[in-house]
């Protein structure tokens, strides 16, 4: 794995003293770091780990004062550390060289920051709140990425040289990677067209969502949905809470709205204070020669992991069996959300019993849950995963 303390190039002057960090963002040798790192320096001197170093003149440097950034601009072509816009990060890590910092953001302020020549007002500059640090971030912290502690991605860039009022005890500053221009248009953060003759790059990494193997409702359709008493986010509420009780089916006829029931209990999960992990299926996913759900889970664990991929990760394998356990043992227990089961191969519904059978010694065995929306022919398959009990609630019409 490439880790955010692999990727940091250590920034300073020509005489050795130390100013910062910075990190790749491309393939094109693009690195980031705060402002203030290279602030009156005419030439700069970049060490990678491992010792490997370099000088960098003035000209490839590209200034962004007012966002409290600067790109650094070589021919070091080195996997890149992923990106995000850092909407639902919660908690935050700062990968220091001695030790890692853990803390949360505190809020979004304006901060005055004194370039060599004029000062600045940047805005929304995060406020990180940082136990671990009382007195603020060390001088060397500045340019160091911030990363999204949930997810691993790149959020925003420390700095110690903006300044709010009052000064807080246990506080730091971040600059986040991407803001709007005022009145719209292209975002003002740093991206690869702010360097002449680049080409636009991707748009930046976003959060985890729910991991699903087909698309799902649009967000019109879930913006339109209806609660209704005996529908699926009521009944799951108390569900979630019971360990005896592995599985949960919703049922209706197809049209009645189930498909959008389930996107909308998987988009509630991705947006809690602390996600939580769901697999989104339809029964056409499902394979003949599938023993068990699992099966299915690990396909689309392996699509998911093959499509965030970058050149700064590398396979991890990681299988249904493994989430599910690291997920048991965070107290955010996965959940499957399998929809439209009577989708499933004819071959695979000819051994229903044995398949269900299995399924279930697996979603108890792995602490697993499993949601599904099913149509009245098949409200029986939930009993045959789940053998103490099993909860039903209707769909609700609309989706």
């Amino acid at each position: 794995m490439h880790s955010a303390e692999e990727a940091a190039v250590r920034v300073g002057d020509l005489a050795g003293r130390t100013r910062g960090t910075a990190f790749h963002v491309d393939h094109q040798g693009t690195l980031l770091t705060s402002h203030e790192v290279v602030d009156g320096l005419q030439d700069l001197l970049l060490t990678w780990p491992g010792g490997a170093s370099r000088r960098l003149e003035a000209g490839s440097v590209t200034p962004l004062p007012e966002l409290g950034l600067a790109l650094l601009h070589t021919d070091a072509v080195l996997p890149p550390l992923p990106l995000a816009t850092g909407r639902t990060t919660r908690l935050v890590s700062l990968p220091l060289a001695e030790h890692a910092l853990q803390g949360g953001i505190a809020g979004l302020l304006t901060a005055r920051y004194e370039a060599t020549d004029r000062w600045h007002l940047v805005a929304d500059v995060w406020l990180l709140e940082l136990d671990q640090a009382p007195y603020g971030l060390p001088v060397q912290a500045a340019g160091t990425p911030v990363l999204d502690a949930e997810t691993g991605a790149v959020v925003a860039v420390a700095t110690v040289a903006l300044r709010s009022a009052p000064p807080r005890r246990g506080a730091g500053g971040a600059a986040g990677l991407r803001r709007r221009k005022p009145g719209g248009g292209r975002p003002a953060g740093p991206q690869r067209g702010d360097r002449p003759g680049a080409r636009p790059g991707p748009e930046p990494r976003r959060g985890a969502g729910p991991l699903r193997g087909h698309p799902g409702p649009s967000a019109q359709t879930l913006a339109d949905r209806v609660d209704r008493p005996d529908g699926l986010p009521a009944a799951a509420a108390d569900w979630q809470r019971d360990p005896d009780r592995p599985v949960l089916a919703l049922v209706g006829a197809p049209g009645s709205g189930r498909s959008t029931e389930l996107a909308a209990l998987a988009l509630h999960r991705a947006e809690a204070a602390h996600r939580l992990p769901t697999v989104r299926l339809r029964g056409a996913e499902l394979r003949a020669d599938d023993r068990s759900l699992m099966d299915a889970v690990d396909r689309v664990l392996l699509r998911a992991e093959q499509l965030i991929r970058t050149g700064a990760t590398v396979a991890t394998g990681a299988g249904a069996e493994q989430v599910c356990r690291v997920a048991a043992a965070a107290c955010r227990p996965l959940l499957i959300a399998l929809d439209a089961p009577e989708e499933m191969p004819p071959a695979l519904y000819d051994r229903l019993g044995e398949w269900s059978a299995e399924s279930g010694r697996l979603l108890r065995r792995y602490g697993a849950r499993l949601v599904l929306g099913c149509g009245p022919s098949t409200g029986s398959t939930p009993g045959r995963c789940s053998r103490p009990r099993t909860s039903t609630a209707r769909a609700a019409p609309g989706g």
